[in-house]
């Protein structure tokens, strides 16, 4: 025979054995009344607070709270501020079950009972707010009352037949007000979930529009449906009223800026709405995200001059070109030098970095991103990587010894090269918007004289929208173009070259005799690699090499046969 034995240790609890004597209750309810009598007095219970000091979950406790209310041990009464309107739920703990009081005629507020009504007793003469034996609170218990009991997130949605209360009748349930009393309990929770009194005070929110939420998130989870439609599928109740219980304010701002960017004719607003708050969880972070990654650098506000510069403007802006350039790794985790340098001449892509495993370095190859996306607006452009080494080093070279020797003679090349090279591309951007704004002005024209066809009947309604509105998107997109050419002509006509910074970077390297990545984006903005020529009968490719600074001059540009400068 099993022998049991019992050490006492310090820290006693004195209680009623009542409820551990009561065969009423489950194992579970017995638990959880003991460990609510065992709290200090005055504590403030919860049922997210119980949640934590117990491995029950927060669903468990709500279920054991429901079975300790039926029973008698909590009751439940709904207290109203000074103002007298309907404030927290406050609950009473008991060491022993409270009997029912006999009822009090209230005034009928509440609709007739309605739902499972019992033939042989009906209560349509006496519709309840709520147990009377909740409203009696002149029998005190040894540690008071608590508010808030059920103030947390809730997955099990409200039973729709509850047991009835301890020495209560089923004919004496009430499930009309007793359902009633639920929902507000529910609708307490979803207003503390969604920060209701601090989203209130935003003047950016709707009011109307956050109530409407509100009450749709309160209505879904007091459903009595087993399925719930959203979006056209069909999901489980409980698996719908979870996901509501979990929304947020954050979530609630996300449905409502939603429904402000939407431009479209909503039909159904309240499927809408469903779709929306059932997805908001799992789409939030990537709304926000695509909102931040679609700011163009146009849109940025940039306030220089704050605080003192961490490191010189030329560093910075070295490695501002290196994070445009976009070198990444290749496949064998190479990362090329002359990666996001090398551009193609015809169609002013940039040129990728091309190679087999088991290639040499030496046939390492640089071909056009359009050629090898097999989209045929491009030819290959094709190469070497040594090649374009070697020639770059040979010019850096070359360019550092005339530098050093002639001065005064290449400040002078480049000023002349780069007042040239302004000129002609300061025409040619002139020429186009001349061109746009003759257009713009044309279409204006021809607007005008639609309109007044279909003023007068000459033009039919539809055909006039059809016009019209091809009218206007040439017209967008041609201001876009005018807007784009105009700025870039104030940045053409501010910009100027910057000897003096070129003449210090070369004096840093008067004896270069390898070239680093470092180095490399230190002298050069970029490379431009021409399409081979074989009309001579010699494969002759040119390359141009820009510097940062100065652009390119004349020796800048190299002709390559078999590998070499000729």
């Amino acid at each position: 025979m099993a022998v049991f034995r019992i050490e006492k240790t310090r820290d006693y609890t004195v209680m009623s054995n009542h409820h551990l004597r009561n065969t009423a209750l489950s194992l579970k309810a017995k638990g959880l009344l003991s460990l609510m009598l065992s709290l200090p007095e005055g504590w403030d219970y919860t049922t997210k607070g119980l949640a934590r000091i117990c491995k029950d979950g927060v669903d468990s406790i709500c279920a054991g709270v429901r079975e300790l209310e039926e029973q008698g041990y909590v009751i439940r009464e709904r207290v109203r501020n000074a103002n007298g309107q309907l404030g927290a739920i406050e609950y009473t703990i008991l060491e022993q079950p409270r009997q029912p009081e006999p009822e009090r005629e209230k005034p009928g507020r509440e609709n007739p009972v309605q739902a499972n009504p019992v033939l042989d007793t009906p209560v349509q003469g006496k519709p309840e707010q709520g147990n009377p034996a909740q409203l009696n609170t002149k029998e005190s218990s040894n540690y008071g009352s608590i508010t808030d009991l059920s103030s947390t997130e809730l997955s099990n949605p409200i039973q729709s037949n509850p047991q009835p209360l301890m020495g209560q009748s089923p004919a004496g349930t009430g499930m009309g007000t007793d359902g009633m009393g639920a929902r507000e309990v529910y609708r307490e929770i979803i207003l503390d979930n969604i920060e209701y009194e601090y989203l209130v005070q935003d003047d950016h929110i709707d009011r109307e529009q956050l109530d409407e939420i509100a009450e749709l998130i309160v209505d879904t989870v007091c459903s009595a449906r087993k399925t719930i439609r959203i979006a056209g599928d069909d999901y489980p109740a409980e698996v719908v009223k979870s996901r509501f219980m979990k929304l947020d304010s954050s979530h609630v701002r996300y449905v409502m800026d939603c429904m402000r960017d939407n431009t479209t004719y909503v039909r159904n607003i309240k499927k809408y709405l469903l779709a929306a708050l059932y997805n908001a969880p799992s789409t939030i972070s990537n709304y926000y995200s695509s909102l931040v990654q679609h700011d163009t650098p146009d849109q940025w506000k940039v306030f220089e001059g704050t605080h003192e510069a961490i490191i010189d403007k030329e560093t910075f802006e070295i490695v501002q070109k290196i994070r445009a350039g976009k070198r990444r790794p290749t496949r064998m985790g190479e990362m090329p030098m002359f990666s996001g340098l090398l551009y193609c001449a015809d169609c002013g892509s940039k040129l990728s970095f091309s190679r087999r495993a088991e290639d040499p370095p030496e046939k390492h190859n640089f071909i056009c991103a359009n050629y090898r996306s097999n989209t045929s607006k491009c030819t290959m452009h094709y190469i070497r990587n040594v090649v374009v080494e070697r020639i770059v080093l040979e010019n850096l070279k070359e360019v550092i010894q005339y530098v050093s020797n002639y001065e005064d003679e290449f400040v002078r090349m480049i000023m002349d090269s780069d007042m040239r090279q302004r000129n002609r591309e300061l025409s040619q951007k002139k020429k186009r918007l001349a061109e746009v704004q003759k257009r713009i002005g044309e279409l204006d024209t021809i607007f005008q004289r639609i309109y007044e066809d279909n003023i007068i009947g000459k033009l039919s309604d539809e055909r006039f929208m059809k016009m019209s509105k091809g009218y206007e998107d040439e017209q967008h997109t041609l201001q876009a173009e005018a807007d784009e050419i105009q700025s870039e002509l104030q940045q053409e006509e501010k910009k100027s070259v910057d000897v003096k910074r070129f003449l210090a970077i070369v004096k840093k390297y008067t004896d270069l005799t390898e070239l680093t990545p470092e180095i490399l984006r230190e002298f050069i903005d970029k490379i431009i690699v021409h399409a081979p020529d074989k009309s001579s009968g010699r494969r002759l490719q040119e390359i141009e090499i820009i510097y940062n600074h100065i652009g390119e001059f004349d020796r800048s540009k190299v002709t390559l046969w078999k590998g070499n400068a000729v």
